[in-house]
């Protein structure tokens, strides 16, 4: 047997076919399930059923099992009941383990604050199956901090339904970057970047738990990249970096125009603190975007039409793959090419393409051959587009190099080529924009 508590307010003892509860907008504080507080809750108002077979109350947070201090995260109460006529509410509430007020609340749908003696609270409104909102923890990190739901089924005040449960989490530890090249081009993977060149940064908690997403559309205002994403932002030899990528083992950024060079200092920070280390800063730095299977071995380079140029099936169906031939036109995809003319500014979006300053300075080595450059420039932020034409070249892999002035790309970077007389066993593929790599998540 579970264990049913009877007792009610005056106001709604006389129907159980009353609505949820006769506090529609402001149910009152102290029911979260918080010990010392009315436990089991509910039971002011409820003749309750505690946590009873087949239903539950679940919190999802979107950084636990941490926090960052200060930092916004959302929170999503669910309330799942095996009868489905039930109406459906909930509390929630946060304290330290001292027992204090853990951060505030955002109200969102259906949801509404109340505060009471120093505490504060967050319920429904209105009757829902999940409820969506944000909590901010205490600018200041506490120890530990644990979050108190209760959730109810009810069928009016008689017959009531509540499911209690809570999840305990730890301040966000301060991020941390690899021991072993931790600054590197995001495209050759060597530590040596150039300014405005799309940079990869590796680590430990580099990003609040559970985030993983590039920047969105919503996030470029005005034609001006983002300088921070989730709370995280990058320098460059004190220069604010725009941040395209964020995650807790990566973070993918473009580095600010600069005209110094040599070692300088990259720091990222988050709520959780920051961390900083040197890399070398040049005016070039080539390097060839490459295709993720088979351990970045292909170059990420694209025929006409769309279809990557690679051994065919290296994705097993999508995208399309073929090898590339001699005399084929392909599109090579770089970054840290050097200036433009007109030049380009980091940090903005590029409205129209802009070729290189000193196209004669560019060379793409192709095994025993040379590829025949048609244009070279910049096609996005920070990346480079390279049309060649492939050499006469017997079939097989060949090594592919980009030179610029004479400084060239990663090393172990392949092309694949057959022969004029191959037969091509695909479809055509629409135009791609521009190819899946490391750095374009």
């Amino acid at each position: 047997m579970f264990p049913r508590s009877r007792a009610f307010c005056c106001t709604v003892a006389v129907s159980g076919l009353l609505p949820l509860a006769a506090y529609q907008n402001r149910v009152p504080a102290g029911h979260a399930g918080v010990p010392g507080e009315t436990n089991p809750p509910c039971t002011t108002c409820h003749t309750v059923t505690l946590n009873p077979p087949g239903g539950s109350v679940q919190l999802e947070l979107a950084q636990a099992p941490a926090y960052q201090p200060g930092r916004a995260q959302r929170v999503t109460v669910r309330i799942l009941d095996p009868d489905a006529g039930r109406r459906y509410g909930f509390q929630l509430t946060a304290r330290t383990s001292a027992n204090l007020q853990a951060g505030a609340f955002t109200a969102g749908s259906a949801t509404a604050v109340t505060q009471q003696g120093g505490f504060v609270y967050i319920n429904q409104t209105s009757s829902a199956a999940s409820y969506s909102f944000d909590w901010i923890p205490p600018a200041e990190a506490a120890d530990l901090i644990r979050i108190y739901v209760a959730g109810m089924a009810a069928r009016g005040t008689r017959d009531s339904h509540v499911y209690t449960s809570s999840v305990e989490l730890s301040p966000a530890a301060a991020p941390s970057f690899r021991r072993v090249d931790p600054v590197v081009s995001a495209a050759s993977f060597q530590p040596r970047i150039a300014p405005g060149s799309w940079v990869s940064l590796f680590g430990e908690h580099l990003a609040p738990p559970g985030v993983s997403r590039i920047w969105t559309a919503a996030e470029i205002v005005d034609g001006v990249l983002p300088r921070s994403l989730e709370g995280v932002s990058v320098t460059v030899n004190d220069r604010p970096a725009a941040v395209n990528f964020v995650s807790p083992q990566q973070v993918n950024v473009q580095a600010p125009d600069d005209d110094a060079t040599g070692p300088v200092e990259v720091k990222l920070t988050t709520a959780a603190g920051s961390v900083a280390t040197t890399v070398n800063l040049s005016t070039l730095a080539p390097g060839v975007f490459a295709l993720p299977p088979r351990g970045y071995r292909y170059a990420a380079a694209v025929h006409p039409d769309g279809t990557l140029a690679a051994p065919a099936g290296l994705y097993d169906g999508e995208p399309p793959t073929r090898p590339a031939k001699p005399g084929d036109i392909l599109l090579l995809f770089a970054t840290g090419l050097g200036r433009t003319q007109p030049p380009v500014a980091s940090g903005r979006v590029l409205l129209n393409p802009s070729p290189l300053a000193n196209p004669t300075a560019l060379r793409v080595r192709l095994g025993t051959g040379e590829a025949q450059v048609l244009w070279a420039g910049m096609v996005s932020a920070g990346l480079y587009q390279i049309n060649m034409v492939v050499p006469d070249l017997p079939p097989g892999e060949h090594l592919l190099t980009v030179e610029v002035d004479s400084i060239a790309s990663q090393p172990d970077l392949y092309l694949l080529t057959a022969s004029q007389n191959e037969q091509r066993l695909f479809l055509p593929a629409p135009m791609a924009a521009a190819p899946r790599t490391r750095m374009l998540h």
